[in-house]
């Protein structure tokens, strides 16, 4: 990538190289990749939280589903249910 020196102004384009395999050593590469997960959160090419906070919302809906008829029964007590 092309850092301008101080001063001037410069615009970055996409090439081929920016997403092209990196070697660290004859044997060893990272592959390209979209999107890719690290230590539990989804990080994408665009850096944007969407897909991130969609899998946060549709995990939570999902733990709340499973434990909805103990939640919502009236029958036990509000105190067990907390």
């Amino acid at each position: 990538m092309f850092i301008p020196p101080p001063g001037k102004t410069a615009t970055a384009t996409a090439t081929d190289t920016d997403t092209a395999d990196i070697i660290i050593n004859e044997f060893k590469f990272f592959s390209y990749t979209d999107k890719f997960k690290y230590l539990g959160t989804i990080f994408t090419q665009s850096l944007k939280d969407d897909l991130e906070i969609r899998r946060r919302i549709n995990q939570a809906n999902g733990a709340f589903a499973t434990m909805k008829r103990v939640l919502c029964n009236e029958k036990i007590p509000a105190k067990l249910r907390v």
